[in-house]
């Protein structure tokens, strides 16, 4: 009991200590880090003339829109793009799926240069020293390439006759049990990890959730996780759950939000990708406001496929200063944000303690 105040009160004092900080920064600054972007290219000048001198709160890295080509390559780009960071003052998030399977770097066991990994689905089968030892591996094989966030593991239990491979499998303790391995071993790695997807989607599709979601089982994995030291983030699944909000997707209703924090989540609230939210500047600041007013803290645009914009960290830009410009969120709701951003940054070392104050995005 006196180790877990004395956990708690520690994390309460970085917490303090990160809102404190967070009054040091304009709501420009502060609103920026609630984006992690997508872009396209493999070397540090394309990166550049995508952010073209923003510096958002994170970036996605993809093999199928060519950033990454094999784990030399990977590694020496995410370490000019952390060398570049270095006077940005605020280091970004620089993520990666990794979960295994179909979502990871190597989509092939024959894919050259990349190390593939099996399914969670297909791992969970196996005895506890190979669980170990595959989540192990993941996690030492993320860091090795230089990124500092894992966008898994997935927790969602897997009730659908389709036999989701993402899932560790059909219950929640097989779920509980395998996670934890994944997220023990990234955090002896130095990976933060994010949860994914709140409140719990099983396949996938919306019909699933329709007819196959059961709101105290799916949410048990969430539950017995989110106090996990190595729980940084949870991600908000964009899908609708008729028995918490019949009227909107989970990533825009406040009630998604509320069930999250009532489960003693006090980390980062990160959306699932939004990408084509908004073909104008004007939609792109609509979306924005509605889904941080819900309760979001960062926002994640893969910007891939049908939906890649090469402008989009321009548009951004100026969405962000309307924002500011004309309240549409109080400068109170983004603080709350960009305090746990910083207080999660600063937790798992993208952050020093000290971080030096007053600059630009």
């Amino acid at each position: 009991m006196l180790k877990k105040r004395g956990l708690f009160l520690v994390l309460f004092l970085v917490y303090i200590y990160a809102f404190a900080q967070a009054r040091e920064y304009t709501p420009e600054e502060k609103l920026a880090q609630m984006f992690m972007l997508g872009f396209k290219g493999a070397s540090l000048p394309e990166f550049a003339a995508f952010v073209s001198g923003n510096h958002w709160g994170g970036y996605i890295f993809y093999a199928e829109d060519t950033n990454i080509a094999d784990s030399g390559q990977a590694a020496g780009f995410l370490q000019s793009i952390a060398g570049r960071s270095s006077d940005t003052k605020i280091k970004p998030f620089l993520a990666v799926d990794m979960e295994g399977g179909g979502w990871q770097l190597a989509k092939e066991k024959t894919d050259k240069g990349l190390v593939y990994f099996v399914s969670p689905r297909n791992i969970a089968g196996t005895d506890p020293e190979s669980r170990k030892s595959w989540a192990e591996n993941i996690a030492a094989y993320t860091k090795t390439l230089g990124f500092n966030l894992n966008l898994s593991p997935v927790v969602d239990v897997d009730r659908s006759p389709f036999n989701n491979s993402r899932s560790f499998g059909g219950t929640a303790e097989t779920v509980i049990e395998n996670a934890r391995l994944f997220l023990d071993a990234h955090q002896a790695n130095g990976v933060v990890c994010a949860l994914k997807h709140f409140p719990g989607r099983g396949s996938g599709r919306q019909e699933d959730i329709d007819n196959l979601y059961e709101r105290a089982s799916d949410l048990r994995p969430f539950q017995a996780l989110a106090a996990h030291q190595n729980t940084g983030l949870i991600m908000i699944s964009t899908l609708v759950y008729p028995n918490i909000d019949p009227d909107k997707p989970a990533h825009k209703s406040p009630e998604a939000y509320k069930l999250l924090r009532a489960l003693g989540y006090r980390n980062i609230a990160l959306t699932d990708d939004i990408s084509g939210c908004g073909a104008t500047i004007e939609e792109l600041q609509n979306e924005i406001v509605e889904i941080i007013e819900a309760g979001a803290d960062m926002l994640l645009l893969a910007n891939k496929g049908g939906n890649y914009d090469p402008q989009l960290s321009v548009k951004l830009r100026q969405a962000v200063k309307n924002i500011v410009r004309r309240r549409l969120i109080t400068e109170e709701r983004i603080e709350e944000s960009f305090a746990r951003i910083l207080a999660v940054k600063q937790k798992h070392n993208i952050e020093p303690e000290e971080i030096y104050l007053n600059y630009e995005i």
